[in-house]
């Protein structure tokens, strides 16, 4: 197990090297920079190319990047352009509002996926299985955004029974914690909602075929012929084997995840990860945007590793291989 995280950790720095390049080359490449964005008009054009040329701006972009490289490598990840501050202490205050968003969303859409896609796979081509599968594409055709205006629209302004956006009401910043906690789950049903449909739609079908496929088996027809029951046939014989290619599709959700909810974050005003990242980009706010970019990633990356372990606790071949 130690190997095979090592041998992960190995793997993921060429990874990460790759995304914030392209990241960092991408974001340069762009019309505008924070100079000319913050800059008094009155300024001259000889004291603004020379406070490019302090800020290395001037330089070539693979310089550029070699030199953030290098400072990140020492932990700093140095100051924001717009509020001053130091990145590193915005990103980890932005940090628990984005996981806690994330994570939610993702237990939410297993303990709903997990029982609807045993429940299709077991009622095929039955009432309850088009019901499911018309939902489904439902969910899949309907954009996320649009998705999160619509309930914004009918919960919020409408009918008035949920907030619209924001983390925790300012009047609530020295009550209870238990106060404190209400109210921020109140504010995150509303993307919740808007993450868990789109979630859920893909994982229900690929649960089902995936059972399907295992219920047709010769190991689950002779269990049956040996007058096992439905039950165990379901849940210790079928689910158990059809637990790799789930897991699978659980390392490339999170990635979907951690990536969709920047637009969900920057529409409720949620104030995370993700409405950092998308401000930091209309602001040209280059070392937020950076460090939004490479803690994502990582974030990422370790979505994927853990779904590798669980291979190894699911299937005990792959642990002996």
């Amino acid at each position: 197990m130690i190997r095979l995280l090592f041998k992960r950790l190995l793997l993921s720095v060429p990874i990460l090297v790759v995304v914030t390049f392209i990241s960092f080359a991408i974001m340069k490449l762009a019309p505008g920079d924070p100079v000319s964005m913050y800059m008094d008009p009155s300024v001259s054009q000889q004291d603004i190319n020379q406070i490019r040329e302090n800020l290395g701006f001037d330089q070539p972009i693979s310089v550029q990047y070699f030199l953030w490289l290098k400072t990140v490598l020492k932990g700093d990840f140095g100051y924001s352009f717009v509020s001053k501050q130091p990145v590193l202490e915005v990103i980890l205050d932005r940090l628990p509002a984005s996981l806690l968003l994330s994570v939610s969303s993702l237990i939410i859409i297993l303990c709903i996926t997990v029982p609807l896609g045993i429940l299709t796979a077991y009622k095929k081509n039955s009432f309850f299985d088009d019901f499911v599968a018309f939902f489904s594409f439902l969910g899949l055709s309907i954009p996320a955004f649009w998705l999160g205006l619509m309930l914004m629209l009918l919960f919020s302004l409408k009918l008035n029974i949920l907030p619209s956006s924001g983390y925790l009401d300012p009047l609530l910043l020295d009550e209870a914690f238990y106060l404190q906690a209400i109210d921020i789950a109140n504010h995150m049903i509303l993307p919740l909602i808007t993450i868990v449909v789109g979630g859920i739609a893909g994982l229900i079908r690929f649960n089902r075929f995936g059972l399907i496929k295992i219920l047709t088996q010769d190991y689950i027809m002779a269990a049956r012929a040996r007058g096992i029951s439905e039950t165990k046939i379901l849940f210790k014989h079928a689910f158990k084997n059809a637990l790799l290619p789930i897991i699978t599709l659980l390392g490339l959700e999170l990635p979907g995840l951690i990536g969709g909810s920047f637009v969900i974050e920057y529409i409720f005003a949620w104030p995370g990860m993700g409405q950092l990242g998308v401000s930091a980009v209309f602001s040209r706010d280059y070392p937020v945007l950076m460090a939004t970019v490479l803690f994502s990633s990582c974030l990422i990356i370790v979505g994927n590793s853990l779904a590798d372990i669980a291979y190894t606790y699911a299937d005990p071949r792959i642990r002996k291989k």
